[in-house]
């Protein structure tokens, strides 16, 4: 997860040339909005790619509208929910959702998949003082459930900031095809959470405190 200056065996040098970073520094596209009232990431303190939430648009079981990526993006206590589509513009299929509001500004958020398996992207909540660890079940095509406070389950304890400092979730890092997540240590190690659950297996010995974050 660290950058490296050495060569790839399909770069054609420094990893400053080779033709992936190239494409990272070059090919990137600006996502934006058509109105500018839509625009809540001037003020977003997290924005998280949760996977592809509506799925493809259609109006007769026939995909007429492929589906892409969307993004949740965290204003302070509002979670607001951004419908990737073709232009690039986060409001030019559908307007953004407010999917929830109250004590956001307290979570670290982390995309774990369809952790549930109903066949709707899920999310994950770390409160970072209570050291709560909390999944959001989606259930629909405009983010119901990724933002309800009574329709969330505590799955964790103890990730506090102070413990856990930095948290990201991957669908299956193994072979389980259930979700995992990584985490810094306050000792200075880097976690393994195989299927989010038991006190964690140290893959890494020493250096994670100086990232300042996992994705």
């Amino acid at each position: 997860m660290a950058a490296s200056t050495t060569s790839s065996p399909a770069s054609t040098g420094p990893i400053g040339t080779s033709p992936f970073a190239r494409s990272c520094q070059y090919d990137r596209q600006e996502l934006a909005v058509f109105d500018e009232a839509n625009n809540h990431w001037q003020n977003a303190d997290q924005i998280l790619a949760i996977g592809d939430v509506d799925g493809p648009l259609d109006t007769d079981g026939t995909a007429e509208v492929a589906g892409y990526p969307d993004l949740l993006m965290k204003e302070g206590n509002f979670l607001w929910l951004y419908f990737g589509s073709a232009s690039f513009y986060l409001d030019d299929a559908r307007e953004p959702v407010l999917v929830g509001s109250g004590s956001w500004s307290s979570y670290d958020l982390a995309a774990p998949g369809d952790r549930t398996g109903n066949g709707h992207v899920d999310l994950l909540a770390r409160h970072r003082t209570n050291g709560e660890l909390r999944l959001y079940a989606g259930t629909g095509p405009s983010g119901e459930g990724l933002g309800s406070g009574p329709q969330s389950t505590v799955i964790g304890s103890g990730w506090t900031r102070s413990h856990r400092p930095l948290v990201t979730a991957v669908p299956d890092a193994g072979s389980d095809n259930k979700t995992d997540v990584f985490a810094t240590g306050g000792d200075d190690k880097f976690y393994l959470y195989p299927n989010i659950s038991g006190s964690g297996v140290a893959v890494g010995t020493q250096g994670w405190l100086d990232f300042q974050a996992l994705s």
